[in-house]
């Protein structure tokens, strides 16, 4: 089992590794939604600052310029992009797990999600928090923030946050390649199952989804996160992300090159379809959340949460495989400029917060809409931080780990 492996989460293994660039341009894709989802935070019509602890804001930086449609894009957004996130990463993992064996595996990861992670934690993260502290009229010094960030100012790892969890699936993976070795041999019978029978495998994994989400929701609130330093993940949603990350290392255990995520297989053979179905279901849930602002009677019984948490589920599985789908079928070129982005996904993602927040920052005083605002944070981060990282990925050592 001792064999080369191919990191699962880069840009260079998506070169490498597979035959099908629609993944990777869905990758960098979903990068993409990250920062902008991130760059609308500050304008959406519900966004607040807490002065007494700014952690508790619903974004580092609150601007006072608002626009109600930037919360349906947030909202449709925060449904599904995490989670399929993670069911990309996981489309790699067998594959690499076979090629390289349990223990060199895990100890790749460990270095390149590993120390990106505490990267982020510990250098980036504090500068990124560093102006919405000083948005509370604090007058603080960084190196004095810095100091302090660790303990007495809460440690946020903003969106370091999903390196450590994808981290911990990985582990999951290998210690069932260590303890159950047959699962792993034969997960290579799947990919031919799911395309034999997608719809089977559909409602399967939509109650594995539900079961995985509704409980916690129940039990944890749909705002509540697990936080322990700077590991920290949404309550609720801890275990659909595992379904999600499952799901992938199972479509994927024969690769990406697999018919599965071929032109004729069932994503992108149905990928208009599952659109369709998805933007129905998100309709649901506003019509639900207006209809709740509202106290009406019709959604106010016991079944309304099931509800809820049902479209919820079927939203974020029907988005999901839409947009696979839909990469598959029509976005299966890589262009030059492509390929550089993709290179530097993954620094992108890492590092972009820094330069969102501050950006953001000096945006507050000016007195512009809340569009031109959104798309200035926007292309200013995303540009400012592919810079950035293209140039810090001309030093061989950090390459290995942006």
């Amino acid at each position: 089992m001792e064999k080369q492996l191919l990191d699962a989460t880069r840009p260079e293994t998506v070169k490498a590794q597979i035959k099908n660039a629609a993944i990777g341009n869905l990758r960098t894709c979903v990068t993409l939604l990250v920062v902008l989802h991130h760059s609308l935070l500050a304008y959406v019509h519900y966004a607040h600052f807490d002065r007494h602890h700014y952690l508790s804001s619903t974004a580092p930086i609150v601007d006072g310029a608002r626009w109600l449609g930037f919360d349906l894009l947030v909202d449709f957004n925060d449904i599904y992009f995490m989670s399929l996130m993670f069911f990309i990463s996981g489309i790699f993992v067998i594959p690499s797990l076979r090629r390289r064996g349990p223990w060199n595996y895990l100890s790749s990861r460990i270095v390149r999600l590993g120390i990106p992670f505490m990267i982020a934690v510990t250098i980036l993260m504090p500068a990124a928090y560093y102006p919405s502290y000083l948005q509370t009229g604090a007058d603080l010094s960084f190196p004095s923030y810095w100091a302090g960030y660790f303990g007495s100012y809460g440690w946020p790892a903003g969106p370091a946050w999903f390196i450590w969890v994808l981290l911990t699936f990985d582990s999951v993976v290998v210690l069932t390649a260590l303890l159950a070795p047959a699962l792993i041999r034969k997960s290579a019978m799947m990919p031919n199952w799911l395309t034999a029978r997608p719809f089977t495998a559909l409602a399967l994994f939509l109650a594995i989804a539900l079961g995985a989400y509704l409980p916690a929701l129940d039990a944890f609130g749909p705002t509540h996160w697990f936080s322990w330093g700077p590991f920290a993940v949404q309550a609720s949603r801890l275990l659909l992300y595992m379904a999600f990350f499952v799901a992938g290392a199972v479509a994927g255990s024969e690769g990406a090159g697999h018919e599965l995520f071929g032109k004729t297989g069932p994503f992108a053979r149905w990928w208009l379809a599952f659109a369709i179905v998805g933007c129905a279901a998100f309709g649901g849930i506003v019509l639900i959340q207006i209809e709740t602002l509202r106290q009406s009677s019709a959604y106010s019984g016991p079944a309304s949460p099931v509800i809820a948490a049902l479209l919820f589920v079927v939203t974020c599985s029907a988005i999901s495989i839409a947009l696979i789908g839909g990469f598959i079928r029509h976005v299966d070129q890589s262009s030059r400029w492509a390929s550089l982005l993709s290179s530097c996904a993954f620094g992108i993602y890492l590092v972009h917060y820094v330069a969102l927040t501050w950006i953001q920052a000096a945006l507050v005083g000016i007195n512009e809409p809340a569009a031109i605002k959104a798309v200035v944070a926007f292309v200013a981060t995303l540009f400012g931080s592919w810079i950035a990282v293209a140039l810090l990925r001309q030093q061989r050592s950090l390459r290995y780990i942006l």
